[in-house]
Protein backbone atom coordinates (compact mmCIF):
# COMPACT_ATOMS: atom_id res chain seq x y z
CA UNK A 1 0.00 0.00 0.00
CA UNK A 2 1.02 3.40 -1.00
CA UNK A 3 0.51 5.81 1.78
CA UNK A 4 1.60 9.75 0.43
CA UNK A 5 0.57 12.43 3.18
CA UNK A 6 -0.94 15.60 1.23
CA UNK A 7 -1.20 18.12 4.27
CA UNK A 8 -1.78 18.81 7.83
CA UNK A 9 -4.82 20.77 8.38
CA UNK A 10 -5.36 23.09 11.74
CA UNK A 11 -8.18 25.20 12.74
CA UNK A 12 -7.75 28.92 13.58
CA UNK A 13 -3.87 28.13 13.67
CA UNK A 14 -4.58 25.39 16.15
CA UNK A 15 -2.79 21.95 15.65
CA UNK A 16 -3.90 19.93 13.04
CA UNK A 17 -6.46 17.54 13.92
CA UNK A 18 -7.02 17.02 10.38
CA UNK A 19 -5.03 15.61 7.89
CA UNK A 20 -5.09 14.55 3.98
CA UNK A 21 -3.34 11.57 2.44
CA UNK A 22 -3.54 9.48 -0.83
CA UNK A 23 -4.07 5.80 -0.24
CA UNK A 24 -3.53 3.34 -2.85
CA UNK A 25 -3.87 -0.56 -2.31
CA UNK A 26 -1.81 -3.27 -4.09
CA UNK A 27 -3.88 -6.83 -2.95
CA UNK A 28 -7.11 -8.41 -3.23
CA UNK A 29 -10.41 -6.57 -3.63
CA UNK A 30 -8.87 -3.14 -3.49
CA UNK A 31 -5.98 -3.59 -5.94
CA UNK A 32 -4.81 -0.79 -7.76
CA UNK A 33 -7.51 1.13 -6.24
CA UNK A 34 -6.42 5.26 -4.96
CA UNK A 35 -8.67 7.25 -2.28
CA UNK A 36 -8.26 10.17 -0.56
CA UNK A 37 -8.37 9.92 2.79
CA UNK A 38 -9.34 12.78 5.29
CA UNK A 39 -8.39 11.55 8.84
CA UNK A 40 -9.79 13.14 11.78
CA UNK A 41 -8.94 12.73 15.46
CA UNK A 42 -10.98 14.05 18.55
CA UNK A 43 -9.48 17.53 19.03
CA UNK A 44 -10.07 16.97 22.60
CA UNK A 45 -6.71 16.89 24.44
CA UNK A 46 -8.58 15.63 27.35
CA UNK A 47 -9.94 12.79 25.70
CA UNK A 48 -7.59 9.25 26.13
CA UNK A 49 -8.72 7.33 23.10
CA UNK A 50 -6.60 6.96 19.91
CA UNK A 51 -9.34 6.36 17.26
CA UNK A 52 -8.62 8.16 13.81
CA UNK A 53 -11.56 8.56 11.78
CA UNK A 54 -10.79 7.75 7.75
CA UNK A 55 -12.83 9.32 5.21
CA UNK A 56 -12.28 7.66 1.81
CA UNK A 57 -13.09 9.38 -1.92
CA UNK A 58 -12.36 6.70 -4.45
CA UNK A 59 -10.31 8.67 -7.30
CA UNK A 60 -12.15 6.75 -9.96
CA UNK A 61 -16.07 7.98 -8.10
CA UNK A 62 -15.37 11.18 -6.35
CA UNK A 63 -19.33 11.21 -5.29
CA UNK A 64 -18.59 8.57 -3.01
CA UNK A 65 -17.56 8.02 0.09
CA UNK A 66 -16.24 5.04 2.84
CA UNK A 67 -15.84 5.63 6.43
CA UNK A 68 -14.33 3.36 8.82
CA UNK A 69 -12.11 4.28 12.26
CA UNK A 70 -9.30 2.65 13.50
CA UNK A 71 -7.80 3.06 16.90
CA UNK A 72 -3.94 3.10 16.00
CA UNK A 73 -2.63 2.05 18.95
CA UNK A 74 -5.27 -1.35 19.08
CA UNK A 75 -4.03 -1.43 15.41
CA UNK A 76 -7.69 -2.96 14.74
CA UNK A 77 -11.44 -1.32 13.55
CA UNK A 78 -13.19 0.32 16.03
CA UNK A 79 -16.16 -1.65 16.84
CA UNK A 80 -17.98 0.85 18.83
CA UNK A 81 -18.81 3.04 15.51
CA UNK A 82 -21.01 0.87 13.01
CA UNK A 83 -20.11 0.91 9.38
CA UNK A 84 -21.44 -0.24 6.33
CA UNK A 85 -19.82 -4.03 5.19
CA UNK A 86 -17.63 -2.42 2.43
CA UNK A 87 -16.48 0.46 4.79
CA UNK A 88 -15.69 -2.63 7.14
CA UNK A 89 -13.96 -4.30 4.23
CA UNK A 90 -11.81 -1.26 3.68
CA UNK A 91 -10.88 -0.66 6.86
CA UNK A 92 -9.75 -4.19 6.82
CA UNK A 93 -7.85 -4.10 3.87
CA UNK A 94 -5.81 -1.26 5.43
CA UNK A 95 -5.16 -3.21 8.40
CA UNK A 96 -4.31 -6.30 5.79
CA UNK A 97 -1.37 -3.84 3.62
CA UNK A 98 -0.93 -1.18 6.44
CA UNK A 99 3.23 -1.29 7.27
CA UNK A 100 4.96 -0.67 10.79
CA UNK A 101 6.22 2.74 9.49
CA UNK A 102 2.26 3.92 8.66
CA UNK A 103 1.17 3.29 12.43
CA UNK A 104 4.30 4.83 13.74
CA UNK A 105 3.44 7.86 11.63
CA UNK A 106 -0.45 7.62 12.69
CA UNK A 107 0.26 7.61 16.32
CA UNK A 108 2.96 10.14 16.07
CA UNK A 109 0.63 12.65 14.71
CA UNK A 110 -1.85 11.74 17.39
CA UNK A 111 0.66 12.42 20.22
CA UNK A 112 1.96 15.79 18.25
CA UNK A 113 -1.56 17.19 17.93
CA UNK A 114 -2.89 16.03 21.64
CA UNK A 115 0.19 18.17 22.54
CA UNK A 116 -0.48 21.25 20.62
CA UNK A 117 -4.10 21.34 21.51
CA UNK A 118 -2.93 21.46 25.29
CA UNK A 119 -0.78 24.82 24.25
CA UNK A 120 -3.82 26.34 22.99
CA UNK A 121 -6.89 24.97 25.44
CA UNK A 122 -8.94 27.33 26.75
CA UNK A 123 -9.44 25.67 30.44
CA UNK A 124 -12.38 27.86 30.98
CA UNK A 125 -14.50 25.92 28.39
CA UNK A 126 -12.36 22.48 28.56
CA UNK A 127 -14.11 19.29 28.47
CA UNK A 128 -13.35 17.44 31.08
CA UNK A 129 -13.91 15.29 34.35
CA UNK A 130 -11.40 15.88 37.79
CA UNK A 131 -11.44 12.54 39.79
CA UNK A 132 -14.82 11.56 41.38
CA UNK A 133 -13.71 11.29 44.92
CA UNK A 134 -11.99 14.76 44.15
CA UNK A 135 -15.24 16.12 43.56
CA UNK A 136 -16.43 14.88 46.41
CA UNK A 137 -14.18 16.10 48.65
CA UNK A 138 -12.35 12.75 49.82
CA UNK A 139 -9.22 14.15 48.48
CA UNK A 140 -7.24 16.94 46.97
CA UNK A 141 -4.45 15.69 45.01
CA UNK A 142 -4.86 14.72 41.36
CA UNK A 143 -1.94 13.28 39.00
CA UNK A 144 -1.16 15.45 35.96
CA UNK A 145 -1.79 12.85 33.66
CA UNK A 146 -4.97 11.79 34.94
CA UNK A 147 -6.50 14.74 32.94
CA UNK A 148 -4.23 15.20 30.62
CA UNK A 149 -3.09 11.49 29.13
CA UNK A 150 -1.45 12.46 26.14
CA UNK A 151 1.06 15.05 28.25
CA UNK A 152 4.76 14.31 28.15
CA UNK A 153 5.99 12.62 31.72
CA UNK A 154 8.98 13.36 33.22
CA UNK A 155 12.07 10.84 33.04
CA UNK A 156 15.25 10.33 33.84
CA UNK A 157 18.26 7.47 33.98
CA UNK A 158 19.34 6.40 37.01
CA UNK A 159 22.05 3.30 37.55
CA UNK A 160 21.86 3.12 33.96
CA UNK A 161 17.81 2.52 34.48
CA UNK A 162 14.83 4.83 33.14
CA UNK A 163 12.54 6.13 35.30
CA UNK A 164 9.51 8.29 35.07
CA UNK A 165 7.54 9.94 37.80
CA UNK A 166 3.87 10.85 37.87
CA UNK A 167 3.20 14.19 38.97
CA UNK A 168 0.15 15.14 41.41
CA UNK A 169 -1.30 18.44 42.46
CA UNK A 170 -3.60 19.55 45.03
CA UNK A 171 -6.73 21.05 43.53
CA UNK A 172 -8.02 22.91 46.21
CA UNK A 173 -9.25 26.00 45.39
CA UNK A 174 -8.22 28.60 48.01
CA UNK A 175 -5.10 26.08 48.36
CA UNK A 176 -1.91 28.59 47.70
CA UNK A 177 0.82 25.88 48.53
CA UNK A 178 3.47 25.28 45.88
CA UNK A 179 4.18 21.28 46.48
CA UNK A 180 3.91 18.90 43.99
CA UNK A 181 3.59 15.18 44.67
CA UNK A 182 5.99 13.21 42.89
CA UNK A 183 5.90 9.02 42.72
CA UNK A 184 9.01 7.93 41.31
CA UNK A 185 8.57 4.44 39.09
CA UNK A 186 11.49 2.33 37.44
CA UNK A 187 10.20 1.57 33.30
CA UNK A 188 9.59 -1.72 33.18
CA UNK A 189 10.65 -3.83 29.75
CA UNK A 190 9.97 -7.24 30.99
CA UNK A 191 6.95 -8.79 30.08
CA UNK A 192 5.12 -9.24 33.73
CA UNK A 193 1.93 -9.95 34.93
CA UNK A 194 -0.42 -7.18 35.67
CA UNK A 195 -0.44 -6.12 39.52
CA UNK A 196 -3.82 -5.18 41.07
CA UNK A 197 -2.22 -1.55 42.68
CA UNK A 198 1.06 -0.56 41.39
CA UNK A 199 2.85 1.65 44.18
CA UNK A 200 5.91 4.15 43.77
CA UNK A 201 9.37 3.41 44.65
CA UNK A 202 9.53 6.43 46.69
CA UNK A 203 7.22 9.26 46.69
CA UNK A 204 8.24 12.95 48.00
CA UNK A 205 6.56 16.56 48.00
CA UNK A 206 8.48 18.81 45.83
CA UNK A 207 8.12 22.37 46.45
CA UNK A 208 8.73 23.95 43.18
CA UNK A 209 8.91 27.38 45.06
CA UNK A 210 11.97 26.69 47.03
CA UNK A 211 13.31 23.56 46.05
CA UNK A 212 12.86 21.73 49.36
CA UNK A 213 11.46 18.23 49.47
CA UNK A 214 9.78 16.29 52.09
CA UNK A 215 9.94 12.59 52.04
CA UNK A 216 6.38 10.36 52.18
CA UNK A 217 6.88 6.65 51.48
CA UNK A 218 9.78 4.64 50.36
CA UNK A 219 9.66 1.04 49.72
CA UNK A 220 12.28 -1.30 50.98
CA UNK A 221 14.83 -2.14 48.91
CA UNK A 222 14.56 1.36 46.47
CA UNK A 223 17.20 3.20 46.01
CA UNK A 224 17.50 6.55 48.15
CA UNK A 225 14.73 9.26 46.95
CA UNK A 226 17.27 11.83 47.51
CA UNK A 227 19.56 10.37 44.89
CA UNK A 228 16.26 10.07 42.44
CA UNK A 229 15.17 13.25 42.95
CA UNK A 230 18.78 14.42 42.07
CA UNK A 231 18.76 12.36 39.09
CA UNK A 232 15.02 13.85 37.74
CA UNK A 233 16.43 17.70 38.49
CA UNK A 234 19.90 16.85 36.15
CA UNK A 235 17.26 15.40 33.94
CA UNK A 236 14.45 17.87 33.65
CA UNK A 237 16.49 21.80 34.41
CA UNK A 238 12.59 23.26 33.85
CA UNK A 239 11.00 20.75 36.05
CA UNK A 240 10.15 23.94 38.78
CA UNK A 241 8.62 25.81 35.85
CA UNK A 242 6.84 22.78 34.62
CA UNK A 243 5.30 21.58 37.87
CA UNK A 244 4.44 25.23 38.52
CA UNK A 245 2.16 25.51 35.15
CA UNK A 246 0.96 21.78 35.68
CA UNK A 247 -0.65 23.27 38.76
CA UNK A 248 -1.85 26.21 37.85
CA UNK A 249 -3.56 24.11 35.33
CA UNK A 250 -5.22 21.93 37.65
CA UNK A 251 -6.21 24.60 39.99
CA UNK A 252 -7.68 26.44 37.73
CA UNK A 253 -9.90 23.30 36.62
CA UNK A 254 -10.39 22.84 40.27
CA UNK A 255 -12.08 26.21 41.05
CA UNK A 256 -14.05 26.07 37.55
CA UNK A 257 -15.19 22.46 38.08
CA UNK A 258 -14.89 21.76 41.84
CA UNK A 259 -19.11 22.04 44.25
CA UNK A 260 -18.81 25.53 45.98
CA UNK A 261 -18.82 23.21 49.62
CA UNK A 262 -15.41 22.26 48.92
CA UNK A 263 -14.52 25.68 48.34
CA UNK A 264 -15.70 26.58 51.70
CA UNK A 265 -12.96 23.60 52.87
CA UNK A 266 -10.10 25.60 55.21
CA UNK A 267 -7.07 24.30 56.01
CA UNK A 268 -7.91 20.55 54.91
CA UNK A 269 -10.83 20.62 56.81
CA UNK A 270 -14.54 19.84 56.05
CA UNK A 271 -17.83 22.30 57.81
CA UNK A 272 -17.93 19.60 60.12
CA UNK A 273 -13.88 19.08 61.37
CA UNK A 274 -12.81 16.07 59.69
CA UNK A 275 -9.80 15.59 57.64
CA UNK A 276 -10.31 15.84 53.62
CA UNK A 277 -8.33 13.70 51.66
CA UNK A 278 -5.95 13.27 53.90
CA UNK A 279 -3.66 15.20 57.02
CA UNK A 280 -2.71 19.02 56.85
CA UNK A 281 0.98 19.06 57.14
CA UNK A 282 1.05 22.67 59.14
CA UNK A 283 1.29 24.36 56.05
CA UNK A 284 -1.78 23.87 54.11
CA UNK A 285 -0.78 21.34 51.98
CA UNK A 286 -2.69 18.18 52.28
CA UNK A 287 -0.86 14.48 52.36
CA UNK A 288 -2.51 12.36 50.80
CA UNK A 289 -4.24 9.34 52.18
CA UNK A 290 -2.99 5.99 51.50
CA UNK A 291 -6.36 5.29 49.17
CA UNK A 292 -6.01 8.36 47.37
CA UNK A 293 -2.07 7.71 46.48
CA UNK A 294 -3.18 4.14 45.02
CA UNK A 295 -6.18 5.52 43.51
CA UNK A 296 -3.61 7.84 41.26
CA UNK A 297 -0.79 5.25 40.91
CA UNK A 298 -3.05 2.06 39.65
CA UNK A 299 -1.67 0.15 37.60
CA UNK A 300 -3.10 1.11 34.33
CA UNK A 301 -5.64 -0.96 32.28
CA UNK A 302 -4.37 -3.17 29.36
CA UNK A 303 -5.79 -0.65 26.76
CA UNK A 304 -5.26 2.43 28.28
CA UNK A 305 -2.18 5.16 27.74
CA UNK A 306 0.75 3.99 29.50
CA UNK A 307 1.92 6.53 32.66
CA UNK A 308 5.73 6.51 30.86
CA UNK A 309 4.17 9.15 28.33
CA UNK A 310 5.12 7.27 25.20
CA UNK A 311 1.49 7.72 24.07
CA UNK A 312 1.16 3.89 23.15
CA UNK A 313 -1.59 1.88 24.70
CA UNK A 314 -0.09 0.12 28.28
CA UNK A 315 0.30 -3.43 26.24
CA UNK A 316 2.32 -2.43 23.83
CA UNK A 317 4.51 -0.14 26.13
CA UNK A 318 5.87 -0.80 29.62
CA UNK A 319 3.01 -3.42 30.11
CA UNK A 320 4.77 -5.93 27.27
CA UNK A 321 7.33 -7.13 26.28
Amino acid sequence: MKFELSHIVGENGEAGTRATVRLTFETKLFAGQSFAVNLRYCPNPCCSCSVAGFECVPEAEPEEQYRFDLDVTERRIDEEVRSAPEEVALGRAFLAEAQEEHWVWLLDWLITAKRRLMDTMDLDALEVDLPAEVMAGEGTMVSYSEVFPWATTPRFTFDAAEWFVDDQHCVRPGCDCTKAGLGFFPVRVESVQPAPVVKSSAYLFFDYRTGKSKLITVRPGSPAPSRLLKALLSSERDLAETLRHRHGQLKQLGRRLMPESVHNFSAGLSPAGGKVGGAANGDGLLQPSTPQVQRALQEPGRNDPCPCGSGRKFKRCCGGA
